[in-house]
């Protein structure tokens, strides 16, 4: 546990919307303020077989 509020957040850029978007809106609406500063969406790892991901094992 953090606390109420947060410096950065990590997530994959699939997640960005309506995931992330629906996120800040519950959290910043549950607080009563600005929950995060900075938002910090990565992309796929890819290796030699493709996209990397827990549904291909």
């Amino acid at each position: 546990h953090n606390g109420e509020y947060l410096d950065i957040h990590c997530g994959g850029v699939d997640n960005k919307f309506p995931h992330h978007t629906n996120e800040i809106a519950q959290s910043e609406a549950f607080l009563g303020h600005k929950w995060c500063n900075y938002w910090f969406h990565v992309l796929h790892l890819n290796d030699a077989r493709g996209k990397m991901s827990k549904s291909k094992g």
